[in-house]
């Protein structure tokens, strides 16, 4: 991970740059080789079933995003989840006086433990304990069935083994056993054993013997006959080798850690013990202590559960705060976790999806209920993921000790513009200008798109065109110009114009109109350098050659004196 993090840092922009990618290929947002290392990334985190606890909310950041990218869409539960876990990762620092910074995740989590040893005390003083609290009056159930599931998954794979033709592998279906659904009602097969083991529904190692038993009297139950004959032996053989040398070693294991845990339980209840002969706490330092906790949690959103994340949902949807924050100046040898973060959110599979569910919203939701995109918080939710995406590269440059939480740009920002760069000042506001300038605009480029389609010949509204209606007014640069630095917008419009000839959106008459508007769009929205946008162009001649046959030769060589006029403007700025 850490190599993957140095080598997106390579494409940081440099001062010498004037903020530009420091990519030769000129790749954007859309992603491109600079990207290639969030991808990896995103695979190595997922291939790792049980990460280690500091990491386990960048593990569920992966599972969801990954989620998102199998269906192929980001849904509003999966927006509130993303939002979760990123106030949990780029969470705020809290300075001790000894110099070092720990998170209020870690605060949280202390206070927890220390609330949990509380409630321990008043425990054992209520029953009368001296001396410390019984080991079986602690909650050890996390440990509990993480070790279930760590014994049932080593079991599965010795069963997966002596299952050499993959029999009770899968579930069964009708389609490969006739009427298994009528006579086996409660079916059972070594991948549900997994997946139940995985999600730690075991609470007991006898619930796992349960269902392995089951699984065999089934094939047992519907192999009748002589045609079952080979399937009810290897089911009884299977069994025979799991009664004699899989189980009793789980069970051994079970017992082993079982015993051994209990002991560090003991250890730690006579320290403990200790501790509290040592020095007895007033009433009013455990009043402080308990206000202590209560602000830690409190500011740690309430729960450290992982459980807390999957209970977010559509109504939960809040743009993050905007936020800088420092690490400590030393250097620390384990991946930073906003580094990873913000790789997951800019690997290009999850860029497109994110970019197709803001268009989706603004025709559905901006369009269809008449608003502004200001007005619904899933769109300046989304963009906020973007614009996050885009600091990937500078906060995997420094490997994570500065960081930042963009802000979502309802509000604009008060810049002082005589202490500051005025490139810099220009852009603290581009999430504003985006959101409250720009997306609107683009909003309105769908509007037209829809009505050019409409008055379009073959179009319901062709006939009023035609007799009442003054002409349309021509495509006008003039609002896009000076919106180079808006690369989300950019892939937003680029998708917009690939959408418009896809199937079932083509319309030849209207399309005349529409792509000098797109056009006029691009070349502000890119400063007149399109050329070297490698993913756009991709798409744009995979959309122009499946259509070939139906695009007359006027509109082809449209898009082709667009295409070539990008490209020719982009080799005139590398001259100069």
């Amino acid at each position: 991970m850490n190599m993957l993090i140095a080598e997106h840092g390579k494409f940081a922009p440099s001062p010498a740059s004037g903020g530009q990618p420091a990519s030769p290929s000129g790749e954007t947002i859309l992603g491109g080789s600079s990207y290639l290392p969030c991808t990896l990334a995103a695979d190595i985190i997922l291939t790792y079933k049980q990460l280690p606890r500091q990491y386990e909310y960048v593990g569920i950041l992966a599972k969801i995003l990954d989620g998102c990218v199998r269906s192929g869409t980001i849904s509003d539960d999966a927006v509130a989840q993303l939002q979760g876990c990123l106030r949990i990762i780029f969470q705020q620092r809290e300075v001790h006086g000894d110099g070092g910074a720990d998170s209020v995740e870690a605060a949280a989590a202390k206070a927890k433990h220390q609330a949990e040893a509380e409630a321990a005390k008043a425990r054992a003083e209520l029953h009368g304990t001296r001396g410390g609290v019984k080991a079986t009056e602690r909650d050890d159930s996390d440990y509990h069935l993480k070790l279930l599931r760590k014994i049932i998954t080593a079991a599965v794979k010795a069963m997966r083994e002596s299952d050499p033709r993959g029999l009770f592998l899968n579930p069964v279906t009708d389609e490969i056993a006739p009427g298994y659904s009528k006579v086996i009602k409660e079916p059972m097969c070594i991948r549900a054993i997994e997946e139940k083991a995985e999600e730690m529904e075991y609470g007991h190692l006898s619930e796992y013997e349960r269902d392995v038993r089951l699984m065999f009297a089934n094939c047992i139950k519907y192999n009748i006959g002589k045609e079952g004959a080979w399937f009810r032996g290897e089911a009884r053989r299977q069994e025979k080798v799991w009664k004699d040398d899989i189980i009793p070693q789980a069970r051994e294991l079970f017992k082993k850690e079982t015993a051994k845990r209990k002991k560090q339980l003991e250890r730690a209840d006579r320290q403990d013990a200790e501790k509290k002969k040592a020095r007895v706490e007033t009433a009013e330092e455990r009043k402080r202590r308990a206000d202590n906790i209560s602000k830690a949690l409190k500011d740690a959103s309430g729960s450290t559960d992982d459980n807390a994340i999957s209970r977010l949902k559509g109504k939960d949807v809040k743009p993050l705060p905007p936020s800088k924050a420092k690490r400590r100046k030393k250097d620390m040898d384990y991946p930073s976790m906003p580094c990873i973060a913000t790789m997951l959110l800019s690997d290009p599979f999850v860029v497109r999806v994110i970019l197709d569910r803001i268009l989706r919203s603004v025709r559905s939701d901006v369009l269809g209920g008449n608003s502004i995109p200001a007005a619904h918080t899933i769109v300046p939710s989304l963009l906020q993921l973007l614009y996050i995406s885009q600091f990937s590269t500078q906060l995997c440059a420094v490997r994570g000790k500065r960081f930042i939480v963009p802000d979502v740009g309802l509000v604009k920002i008060d810049v002082d513009t005589e202490n500051l760069d005025p490139a810099a000042a220009a852009a603290l506001n581009v999430p504003f200008a985006s959101l409250r300038k720009y997306l609107p605009m683009l909003a309105g480029l769908l509007l037209q798109v829809d009505l050019d389609r409409r008055v379009a010949a073959g179009g319901d509204l062709h006939d009023a065109s035609a007799s009442s209606l003054p002409p349309r007014p021509p495509a006008d640069p003039k609002p896009w110009q000076a919106a180079s630095s808006f690369a989300a917008l950019r892939a937003l419009t680029e998708g917009a114009m690939i959408h418009i000839i896809q199937p079932g959106q083509l319309n030849e008459a209207a399309l005349a109109a529409q792509l000098p508007r797109f056009c006029a769009a691009l070349e502000g929205l890119s400063d007149g350098d399109l050329g070297a946008d490698r993913s756009f162009f991709v798409s744009l001649s995979r959309a122009l050659l499946r259509y070939k046959r139906n695009l007359s030769h006027g509109l082809r060589d449209l898009v082709m004196s667009s295409w070539i006029g990008w490209i020719g403007s982009c080799e005139d700025s590398k001259g100069s």
